[in-house]
């Protein structure tokens, strides 16, 4: 019986802690004379107001913040519009960052106004579609979610199909006219979203980007829609440039690279090393190298690991021969047996967390990733087209990620340290110490 009160005073502690720290119903001062108080749970919001909200940025944030602080402290200024719908509730037409604002403030009941006028009416009526557009203004809306919105709504106009599918672009321009996004805009969104035929591949789908609708939807993208899309494009264009296509695997070579002895890495090294305590009889205290930046280090070590690898490969297997061209040519090494050329390799150094380079490359890459203290991560990879990416603001230019060497390689060796994904979800490169 002891043990049984015990738990009841436990259990009657922990209902009075709740009941101390539950929401209580904060009362707002409202900045109007005409307007009604109904519980706020009691309202519904306007279809697809959840989707005009669910993606944000730091900007739209802090807007929100300074709305949020400003209705604590000085009051609501204008009472959240609501009208009695076809469903028989009562469903918010503009406030919903008010609404949210209150009850963040504590408040359980909230100041509307009823619009009589539009009684029984659907949420897909233009006039009242029309006042919602104009009414939610308070806090800025991103394009990602002007997009979402206009789509559910065009869904319900039978406009779009559910799967995304345009069903008359004619109409849905005429529609769009009188939303919150261009016709431009949603097209542009659109062809991320779901990927389309362009002219210059007739006969080739543009893919859809998953990856960029991500960036706009977590508001990481500084670049604007427009040049999203024309990434979108660069990168088809990458993926199927005939001048970017390499050679087919081999695996013989890929036997004779497995084998090659690690020590050649250990190299690359001591030369890069002793590049950088070079001196001058006429300075012997002085090493001008000494304090190079990892930028030059690692554009250094290129050259080094292509004569190094093509040597390497020349003493390997008399079946093979390398040379690396000292000319301006496509690729670092050209590899070739009994005198017919059955491979090509592409040196990459880095010392950030993406390789670049003028043009994609297909085929055998010989990536180094190299810190300040030399310490590095150093493996070959063969790589499909689409592997490169095109760069964000740098026309003309392409990059290969940690993300897109995990996901994309077919084969690969290291030499020196690990590409893992712990996770399951981003790949990484470990560096070690060469020795």
């Amino acid at each position: 019986m002891a043990q049984f009160a015990d738990n009841v005073l436990e259990l009657d502690a922990e209902v009075k802690k709740f009941m101390a720290n539950r929401n209580p119903n904060i009362q707002i001062p409202v900045n109007a004379s005409d307007y009604t108080l109904m519980t706020i749970g009691d309202l519904v919001p306007f279809p697809g107001n959840d989707v005009l909200r669910k993606f944000t940025t730091d900007v739209v944030d802090h807007s929100y913040q300074n709305l949020k602080e400003s209705i604590k402290q000085h009051g609501l200024n204008d009472p959240i519009h609501v009208w009695f719908n076809q469903d028989g509730k009562y469903c918010i037409l503009s406030g919903h960052t008010r609404l949210k604002a209150c009850s963040e403030n504590g408040c359980l009941e909230i100041a509307v106004k009823i619009l009589h006028q539009f009684e029984g009416k659907s949420y897909l009526d233009p006039i009242l579609r029309e006042y919602h557009k104009t009414e939610n203004v308070n806090v800025p809306i991103t394009p990602i979610s002007q997009f979402y919105f206009t789509e559910h709504l065009c869904k319900d106009l039978g406009l779009v199909d559910k799967d995304g599918s345009i069903l008359d672009d004619k109409k849905l321009k005429k529609e769009l006219s009188s939303t919150r996004i261009t016709h431009q805009m949603y097209m542009w969104i659109h062809k991320l979203k779901y990927g389309y035929y362009h002219s210059e591949f007739p006969n080739d789908y543009v893919e859809a980007q998953p990856r960029l609708i991500k960036d706009l939807e977590e508001g990481k993208k500084n670049t604007g829609v427009k040049s999203l899309v024309e990434i979108q494009l660069d990168e088809h264009r990458l993926k199927y440039d005939p001048d970017a296509l390499g050679m087919p695997r081999d695996p013989e070579l890929e036997k004779m690279l497995n084998k090659l002895d690690k020590k050649w890495m250990i190299a690359c090294k001591e030369m890069l090393d002793s590049l950088l305590k070079a001196t001058h009889p006429r300075y012997p205290n002085s090493a001008p190298l000494a304090n190079a930046d990892t930028q030059f280090k690692s554009a250094t070590m290129h050259y080094i690991v292509s004569d190094y690898l093509k040597n390497e490969i020349n003493n390997a297997n008399n079946e093979f021969t390398a040379d690396a061209p000292n000319t301006s040519t496509p690729y670092d090494i050209y590899v070739y047996k009994n005198g017919h050329q059955v491979a090509i390799i592409e040196v990459k150094t880095t010392n950030k967390t993406k390789f670049s380079g003028g043009k994609p490359k297909i085929g055998y890459h010989m990536l180094v990733s190299i810190s300040e203290t030399l310490n590095m991560w150093s493996g070959i990879v063969y790589l499909p087209p689409g592997s490169w990416s095109s760069a964000p603001g740098k026309k003309g230019m392409v990059t290969l990620s940690w993300e897109s060497v995990g996901e994309n390689k077919e084969w690969m060796h290291e030499y020196y340290g690990m590409l893992h994904n712990p996770t399951g979800k981003k790949w990484n490169a470990v560096q070690v110490e060469v020795k």
